[in-house]
């Protein structure tokens, strides 16, 4: 049997549920179940700065208008005076009112069908945090709490434009979240960091004890790249007649924004590419029942970023060479919902407040395949008078957030920063300018 055809819709009266082996789940519709966005939006964490309002402008009465408003008030005064009183005696005159018929005990209502209380998506970041993920939830919670702020198509958010055409405000720009202590607890995330300090390349001398480079450094190692050479040069270029040593922290005054848009020159992809997302993917089925880890639910596919930290310029009678001696790495990542129209919404699991079930043909091949009804997750079939809250699982997507979005006008695609971590290169690059 297919999985279609085994995970065929309940309706009433058919009695049991189908049992979905291939995950413990079913298709399930009752009539208007859907994920809710009815609650209302929090408060704004980074509103935007109101326009001051216009000075009231000063009216001016004549004295004719202040003595007919004066007297407009006393006849409205002995108008009221004389209506309560009329009041007061037809009241007076009134008959008492009638007895009420006695009425025959009504028979009890039919029982009510089954009801379930609606998820919401302002649920999620709750339920992230039962699950162990609790940076996942923090990201959450502060795109919820932004202001309006999103970019309409993917080449938008690759350049950080937001609906107006313009850069993402100070607000939607955060540096507190993401922390490379808590990114390096994962594994996928520890080998891009060792890739890009290039610790495999070095093998200590069992008699001096110093650390020497493997001829593979100068051909296989991200920094030593063709195009990362391109990059140093065009970034260290306009400092060739400075002296000494020089910090990039201190040329960009403490702005981790300048320092990555002047002096980044490579990068490593955390879980983008295809076969990234099927590793993750069976790592999860095998060792958290399917539940993503907070990596995932936090940065989803990242990159690590490298950027020079220190360098200085060597000079002799026939060139001038950059020498970089140290590097940054960080984490940056955009924190966005963007739905490219042209294909399905990138799914993001089915939720409810106590888990998340997460399909996976549709997490790897999220954009050729749709899987937008609730499922019903149990380990047997259950009856609809059973039907409990914690089992049924909501569809979420990308264009979930969006609908949100537009409903609330509020909501802010935001960029985030994590900390550095600086290392010193045990062989400096040498970059000719």
């Amino acid at each position: 049997m297919s999985q279609e055809q085994d995970a065929t819709t309940w309706r009433a009266g058919t009695g049991l549920l189908p049992f979905w082996e291939a995950n413990h789940a079913c298709r399930c519709e009752i009539e208007g179940l859907a994920l809710s966005m009815g609650k209302p939006p929090p408060t704004l964490a980074f509103p935007p700065a109101p326009p001051p309002p216009p000075p009231p402008a000063p009216v001016q009465l004549t004295r004719a208008q202040k003595q007919a408003a004066k007297d407009e008030k006393f006849f409205n005064n002995v108008v009221a005076v004389v209506d309560g009183v009329s009041a007061f005696r037809a009241w007076l005159k009134q008959p008492p009112a009638p007895k009420a018929p006695s009425v025959a005990a009504a028979s009890p209502p039919p029982a009510p069908a089954v009801q379930v209380k609606p998820v919401d998506i302002q649920d999620i970041p709750a339920t992230m945090r039962k699950l162990n993920m609790p940076v996942s939830a923090a990201m959450m919670e502060r795109w919820f709490k932004g202001q309006l702020n999103y970019s309409p198509t993917e080449a938008d958010e690759k350049e950080g434009l937001n609906q107006n055409g313009q850069p993402y405000p100070p607000s939607m720009i955060d540096k507190s979240i993401i922390t490379m202590d808590w990114a390096l607890k994962y594994k996928r995330a520890r080998i891009a960091f060792e890739n890009l300090t290039e610790q495999s390349y070095y093998t200590k001398d069992r008699w001096t004890g110093r650390m020497e480079p493997s001829p593979q450094l100068y051909t296989h190692s991200a920094l030593r790249t063709q195009s990362a050479y391109i990059e140093l040069r065009k970034a260290l270029l306009p400092y060739w007649q400075r002296h000494g040593f020089m910090h990039t922290w201190q040329l960009c005054n403490g702005d981790i924004e300048e320092l990555h848009r002047d002096f980044q020159f490579q990068f490593l992809q955390v879980d983008g590419s295809l076969s990234q997302k099927i590793a993750e993917q069976l790592r999860v089925n095998l060792t958290n029942q399917g539940i993503p880890d907070d990596l995932t639910g936090a940065l989803g596919a990242f990159n690590l970023y490298a950027a020079v930290s220190r360098f200085y310029i060597e000079r002799t009678a026939a060139s001038v060479v950059a020498v970089v001696t140290g590097i940054a790495l960080y984490v940056k990542d955009s924190y966005t919902f963007t739905t490219n129209h042209a294909r399905p919404s990138q799914y993001l699991g089915h939720w409810n407040r106590r888990s998340v079930v997460i399909s996976p043909y549709t997490s790897i091949a999220s954009e050729f395949i749709e899987a937008d009804y609730p499922l019903v997750v149990d380990k047997k079939p259950v009856r609809p008078a059973t039907f409990l809250e914690d089992m049924i699982y909501h569809p979420v997507r990308n264009r979930s957030f969006r609908d949100w979005q537009m409903k609330h006008q509020q909501g802010g695609d935001f960029i985030a920063y994590s900390d550095f971590r600086w290392v010193t290169l045990v062989t400096p690059i040498r970059v000719v300018l």
